[in-house]
């Protein structure tokens, strides 16, 4: 009943409202509760469909050319056999494993890539300076990756929103989260709620806390990170020096239109902490502390995934070279 503490029968106590969990002794420590116990097993489900496409030019009118595109789609019910990421593999509802079903982690709905080489027609004069160019061009197009939007180890009111133990999950939607976004404002964070209700009665013995836990609204992978696009360009020069050695000249321009990518929320932390500046609004725990709030995304691909190159979705960048065959 409220206002009473009961026994565990392993050396625990509680008040009303909360629960048992069974604990161990280790060594000199003794009655150390098992909040959660983590059960790893290979039971999974995942499928992959795709249409996959190939178009080639070679030296048509000096020209070679390969096109690649592929629609596809990879679903299943964990992306990993950690969670690396929350929930890539450890569902937020362990009753349900079957309701994480969802876009895969690493799913690509859409992916072209373009890669192409023209050699400009050889000149009858100045052979040595006119001869020998070319252009190359990469174009590569994918759509974003999925993401989850999470709360991890809060202190408002406990953390343990969904009651699970394990003090991290998704959260409730309670409104359009795409409202008021646009460029690296990816997501609007008045829409996130945790997945409890506050007790606001001052007579009641669970006032100022969580109650009626349960698994929140959002679905895993819900949301999409930007597309990425990004096209390189070189121009080249060969040049016979002698029977046995050649030159090459090249100049090589990455993301030449400067063309602004960003990467998946998740990067570099590996995880969407929504819930940094929460409050409490009425009788929930909200993720944004006041209007104007969103989720945003301002780290590069390469900086993302902590590892900075050329090429990598980075600004325009450029690179002069030379490269003798023999």
């Amino acid at each position: 009943m409220a206002g009473s503490v009961d026994n565990c029968g392993n050396g625990q106590t509680i008040t009303y409202g909360n629960q048992c969990f069974p604990s161990y002794t280790y060594a000199s420590l003794g009655t150390i509760p098992l909040y959660y116990i983590n059960q790893i097993e290979t039971s999974a489900m995942s499928n992959y469909n795709s249409l996959q496409g190939t178009l080639k030019l070679q030296n048509w009118h000096n020209l070679t050319s390969t096109l690649n595109f592929t629609w596809a789609h990879s679903i299943d019910t964990a992306s990993d056999g950690l969670d690396f990421v929350p929930n890539a593999a450890m569902p937020d509802n362990s009753w349900n494993p079957r309701g994480e079903r969802a876009s895969s982690n690493f799913d690509v709905r859409q992916r072209l890539q373009w890669y192409w080489t023209y050699k400009l027609p050889q000149a009858h004069h100045a052979e040595k300076i006119l001869g020998g160019w070319a252009l190359d061009g990469m174009f590569n197009f994918a759509t974003g990756q999925p993401y989850t939007v999470s709360y991890l180890f809060e202190t408002l009111l406990g953390g343990n929103y969904n009651g699970s133990g394990e003090y991290f999950g998704r959260p409730d939607i309670v409104g359009n989260p795409y409202a008021g976004t646009s460029g690296t404002n990816l997501l609007n964070l008045a829409a996130f709620a945790a997945p409890c209700t506050v007790d606001t009665n001052p007579a009641s013995p669970t006032y100022n806390t969580c109650i009626d836990p349960h698994p929140g609204s959002e679905g895993r992978n819900a949301f999409n990170s930007p597309n990425y696009a990004n096209f390189d360009f070189s121009l080249t020069k060969t040049s016979h020096l002698s029977e046995k050695v050649s030159m090459e000249l090249r100049a090589d321009f990455f993301n030449i239109f400067n063309h602004p990518n960003f990467s998946n929320p998740l990067l570099p932390g590996f995880g969407i902490d929504a819930f940094t500046n929460a409050t409490v609004d009425g009788n929930r725990v909200v993720a944004a502390s006041g209007p104007g709030q969103y989720l945003t995304t301002t780290a590069t691909p390469d900086v993302g995934s902590g590892n900075p190159y050329l090429g990598g979705g980075g600004p325009r960048s450029m690179q002069v070279a030379a490269h003798f065959t023999f």
